[in-house]
């Protein structure tokens, strides 16, 4: 519910540029649509994404030939519609952007009445899909538009209260999306330690260290969230404690991933490339592949595998359009990477399709290019990193899990 404005800001996008009445006289490409509304193609397309699934569009072909169609239920959005209701949906985008005030009102009448309660904010992500429909207009991030001119990262890092809630809502994040069900897809039990790079906080990395007792840790994030994850850990899991390293840098910094200390260690990525453009994402996993292939100077793209012949780099993200790959590891027996992430438009657990959806436009709307990706592109991105993806596992989550090995 809290995420509900998601969907209703696609709808008034969908109203404010147009959509429905160039589709009157017939369906049409997404570049056509484009064209005629004189947007951004890529985002045009993901946003008609989720209105495919709010039944706002239909789309009729493949990818290559994918064909746009008017609904019985966008035609109100026509004002030729005899009970339109065009311009009360875009009233309703007038008033979009003063919804993000609510919560500071209220706080500051309780601080008013109640000096001494603490009420936290309700978040910036809210404000900044005021901005969709002029992102997908021109091309440049909501969000951008919205804190005028700062990325997402930077806006946090002038306001640390912010940086503060991320962290925190990344921890919450692990009770919508249960760790378990990626120890469930995957065995860690075969490795000595697990990496986790970009681990914020060490949620995941912890529930791996109490799951396989044999297995120790190392965390790597920016220098201010290890501070912050030495803090927790000193207070709330002492007792894994002793098995945890910390180490902090940016992992698009040369030389800062940890390297690969033995034989049989696996390098995890949970929620992490879905933040980044393609030109990113790949920069991110080739400083995971030198870590890996470091360890006996091995080179950083398409090395032979080196002596570290068991490490593996899990990928926890969602994915789009996957096909379920389970393709054998083949002679590939060395390190892996595996990721958790969402994959969209999966032919799998269909009933998490508009979460998927939606989640790829959140992206968006924070980070332009960064993206939720299909299975096609996860191993395209992995392609170009030294990489190739061997198993994809769904979870009882909205993620898979994807694992790669080095080539």
């Amino acid at each position: 519910m809290a995420s509900a404005f998601f969907r209703s800001q696609v709808i008034i996008t969908v109203n404010e540029l147009g959509v429905p009445e160039a589709l009157e006289a017939g369906p049409k490409t997404g570049q056509q649509l484009a064209q005629q509304l004189g947007v951004h193609r890529d985002y045009l397309e993901r946003v008609l994404a989720v209105a495919e699934r709010l039944k706002l569009v239909s789309v009729t072909g493949d990818d290559a030939a994918k064909l746009y169609h008017l609904t019985q239920l966008s035609a109100v959005l026509c004002e030729s519609h005899p009970n339109s209701v065009k311009h009360m949906v875009g009233l309703f985008g007038d008033h979009f952007p003063a919804f993000a005030y609510l919560t500071e009102c209220i706080r500051l009448l309780l601080l008013l009445l109640l000096p001494a309660l603490q009420v936290g904010l309700f978040g910036d992500h809210f404000p900044a899909f005021a901005y969709l429909t002029e992102g997908v207009r021109s091309g440049q991030t909501p969000y951008k538009l919205y804190a005028k001119g700062l990325s997402h990262w930077e806006h946090m890092q002038q306001q640390p209260e912010l940086y503060t809630r991320f962290n925190k809502a990344m921890t919450d994040f692990n009770n919508l999306c249960p760790i378990e069900s990626v120890f469930s897809a995957y065995d860690f039990g075969q490795f000595s330690r697990i990496v986790d790079v970009g681990g914020g906080l060490g949620a995941f990395a912890a529930a791996a260290l109490a799951q396989c007792p044999q297995l120790k840790g190392q965390l790597f994030d920016l220098a201010h969230v290890i501070k912050e994850a030495k803090q927790a850990w000193s207070s709330q899991r002492k007792p894994l404690l002793r098995r945890m390293s910390f180490s902090s840098g940016s992992f698009f910094e040369p030389g800062k991933v940890p390297a690969a200390a033995s034989n049989s260690e696996v390098f995890t990525m949970r929620q992490i490339l879905h933040d980044w453009s393609d030109a990113d994402s790949v920069k991110i996993l080739k400083q995971v592949r030198a870590a890996i292939g470091g360890f006996t100077g091995c080179k950083l793209v398409r090395a032979a595998i080196c002596s570290v012949t068991n490490c593996r780099l899990l990928i926890l993200e969602s994915c789009l359009a996957s096909k379920l790959v389970r393709a054998a590891i083949g002679s590939f027996t060395g390190c892996k990477l595996v990721i958790v992430e969402s994959v969209l438009a999966s032919k799998l657990m269909r009933n998490t399709h508009t979460p998927r959806a939606t989640g790829d436009v959140h992206m968006m709307v924070q980070y332009g290019d960064a993206r939720e990706r299909s299975e096609a592109q996860f191993e395209q991105l992995l392609a170009a990193s030294g990489f190739r993806m061997s198993r994809l596992l769904p979870t009882k989550s909205l993620f898979f899990v994807l694992e790669a090995v080095p080539v």
